[in-house]
């Protein structure tokens, strides 16, 4: 069984293959559930007719590597030249910002502009990463090194390095594992098991004395007991965990959210080993019971039941609806940790905050966010970008920006701010622009910690969070007015 990130699959059924979407309803379309949809290229066609339909080849987004002889073109979609090479131009598809030529025992790193970067001699060239971090292979030194595009070494290893994203490196050697950042620090050690970096910037981690989630900076975020093991990172806020296993990854199973509450699980005590995917993606999880007592093993595909708010919270969303404060579009997945934009369209039904609208705005611009609501909510100074014309749309809002937006709105909407200070034990750990803010909507009542006079300022925020602090700042302005 195999699942696609349109989050369709397909499940046997007396040896007929059917295809099945996440709610597994039945569809015939083969090639959109493989995500095969075949998208003509007329620019490709045009260059292969030009110079020979062996001689041009995708290059990257909006690029053609067209063969000449002895020589290598990288052409634009124009048809015009960007780059003449002799040797074999190569990119990653992680990191097509970077072009690789590889002429004999000579490497050369150019940008997507084709200037040179940085050249290497005598060592082979791995991977190019997203954020200009190169892996090599000195078999001099009989050495795998992550380098930098100033030539300076990272870390090495003389067993393999791999690259679980964030610019964070699972090194392994007879010295034992390491967790290296991007500026060679070293945030784990001596671990047995590492995932990947989860979708919430969290990544598992296995050693003698502790099992659970870090952050990438080392620190201890979720904590797993009671024999529960780490199976996946985090994935649209889920992560899978397998208890009482043989064998990874099978045993009892379950999936937790960003909070360690349980979100769906399975163990029928049959005797049966249930098996779990490694993520969950576009509303599916795949489990398997394997062969156990009896009986041939079979896979469902299942649709978590992760749209469900908290039990604390449901009253409190219910309210929001009623009083219109709650976008269709937010009704769902409750306990997934929310984005700027979403939290944008939560306040943007706020009263007030309507009552200032004067959409189209005219003088915010984003290159990675064309939505209304959020260009006129920075536009009335509610909210901010991150700098390079960039709003990050996707990123999960931190806790510290939520109480900066709500402060502003709490401002506006005529309100006197107290910023007495009784401060939080992780009070450090809050941003000097958010400081005030953070107080501010303590002692308003709006936003409060998360226990052991904690408040987490760079957790994330869960879309329940998010609407329970919303309805608070819009029935207290309403009795303080």
């Amino acid at each position: 069984m195999e699942k696609w990130q349109n989050g369709y699959s397909f499940t046997l059924e007396n040896g007929e293959v059917k295809y099945i979407d996440s709610f597994g309803n039945e569809t015939d379309d083969e090639a959109y559930v493989k995500g095969q949809t075949y998208v003509e290229d007329k620019v490709l066609s045009e260059l292969r007719e030009e110079y020979g339909e062996n001689k041009v080849f995708p290059f990257g987004r909006g690029r053609y590597k067209v063969y000449i002889g002895v020589y290598c073109w990288i052409l634009d979609e124009e048809g015009r030249l960007l780059k003449e090479f002799m040797g074999e131009p190569e990119i990653f598809m992680a990191a097509e910002d970077y072009i690789l030529e590889t002429d004999g025992n000579t490497n050369k790193i150019y940008d997507k502009e084709s200037n040179l970067l940085l050249e290497l001699r005598d060592v082979g060239v791995s991977f190019i990463y997203k954020d200009g971090l190169i892996k090599i292979y000195d078999s001099k030194t009989s050495t795998y090194k992550i380098i930098n595009l100033d030539g300076k070494v990272i870390t090495e290893s003389l067993g393999d390095i791999e690259h679980i994203g964030e610019g964070l490196f699972d090194v392994r050697d007879s010295f034992g594992s390491r967790l290296v950042n991007s500026d060679g620090k070293v945030i784990a050690s001596n671990y047995n098991y590492l995932t990947n970096v989860g979708d919430n910037g969290l990544l598992g981690i296995s050693t003698n004395s502790f099992e659970g989630f870090i952050n990438t900076e080392g620190d201890y975020i979720i904590a797993l007991s009671d024999g529960w093991h780490i199976q996946s990172a985090f994935s649209e806020g889920l992560a899978s965990v397998v208890k009482d296993l043989v064998y990874r990854p099978y045993g009892e199973i379950k999936y937790i959210t960003e909070t360690g509450e349980t979100a769906l699980s399975r163990n029928d005590n049959s005797g049966y080993k249930w098996s779990i995917g490694n993520e969950f993606k576009d509303g599916i999880a795949m489990v398997g019971r394997g062969v156990g007592k009896a009986g041939p093993g079979y896979y469902n595909v299942i649709r978590c039941l992760y749209d469900n708010s908290s039990d604390w919270a449901a009253e409190t969303i219910e309210e929001a609806k009623e009083l219109g404060l709650l976008p269709e579009e937010l009704q769902n997945r409750y306990r997934k940790n929310i984005t700027r934009e979403n939290f944008c369209k939560l306040v943007y039904e706020l009263p007030f905050v309507k009552s200032m609208e004067k959409l189209p705005a005219e003088n915010v611009n984003y290159v990675d966010c064309d939505d209304e609501k959020v260009k006129f909510l920075s536009e009335v100074g509610i909210i901010n970008g991150v700098g390079e014309k960039r709003f990050a749309p996707d990123e999960y809002l931190t806790r510290e920006q939520a109480a900066t937006i709500l402060f502003r709105i709490w401002v506006l909407s005529g309100n006197i701010p107290d910023y007495t200070v009784e401060e939080f034990a992780d009070n450090n750990d809050i941003s000097d622009w958010a400081v005030s803010n953070v107080y501010a909507m303590k002692n308003a009542g709006i936003i409060n910690g998360v226990g052991d006079n904690r408040f987490a300022p760079q957790d994330g925020y869960s879309t329940e969070q998010a609407i329970t602090t919303v309805l608070r700042l819009y029935n207290i302005s309403l009795k303080n007015s």
